[in-house]
């Protein structure tokens, strides 16, 4: 996915994150995050957490005939305005 920060997310909710597909997690397909500056090589099956709200990420660039797929969990931060 392109960098990005999710920005309605609950700012002090942790994603957590499920990776999925078929990929080489060594030389594609890697989950970036800027400010702490870390590339991560996660395998399909691998669950991190994440604070989506306030870290820049995105991922690495696939090979050809390759798939990436993710399933992630967050909070609203509407949720707590009221």
């Amino acid at each position: 996915c392109w960098f990005h920060r999710d920005s309605r997310n609950y700012i002090l909710g942790i994603c957590p994150v499920l990776v999925l597909g078929k990929f080489n997690h060594e030389t594609s397909g890697q989950f970036i995050m800027v400010e702490p500056k870390l590339v991560l090589e996660l395998r399909p099956g691998d669950v991190f957490l994440l604070m989506s709200s306030i870290i820049t990420h995105g991922t690495a660039p696939l090979r050809a005939g390759e798939t990436r797929r993710s399933w992630t969990c967050f909070t609203a931060g509407g949720i707590f305005r009221w």
